[in-house]
């Protein structure tokens, strides 16, 4: 008995470490990358799009709640898909996914919020926030 509880016990434990190594992998791999042109977006936004008042951040709320992570995602992924590089309807959405769930390991709130002001695209010819409050 105790030697099929060893077995069983050494078996869990290395489904959770190939888990957990496939997860850090995924992280370096293909998340990284995102979260590096997320800053980039950041750092190029306008003031207004990086603090933005709390109006805005409300109606932001309002607007899409806790999906905020997983919209940035998806505008992340489909941005990095424009060079040629398709991929299924799946491995997208998976991708996606993945990216959504660990971009609140790298990213604080506010700069989701600033990363989301800062790539919406708003209407024909405005892209930005920032160009919608000048127009």
């Amino acid at each position: 008995m105790r030697r099929w509880l060893r077995w069983v016990g050494r078996g869990l434990s290395g489904l959770l470490a190939s888990g957990a190594l496939g997860v850090l992998a995924f992280d370096v791999v293909i998340v990284r990358p995102h979260v590096a042109r997320i800053e980039q977006v950041i750092a190029a936004a306008a003031t207004d799009e990086r603090h933005p008042p709390a109006a805005v951040r409300d109606m932001l709320y309002r607007a899409y709640g806790d999906r905020l992570g997983r919209q940035i995602a998806r505008d992340v992924v489909f941005e990095s898909m424009r060079g040629g590089d398709h991929m299924g309807r799946l491995h997208r959405q998976s991708i996606e996914l993945g990216v959504a769930l660990l971009l609140p390991w790298h990213l604080s709130e506010a700069q989701l919020e600033a990363a989301f002001l800062a790539s919406t695209h708003i209407g024909p010819g405005v892209r930005w926030v920032a160009m919608a409050a000048e127009a």
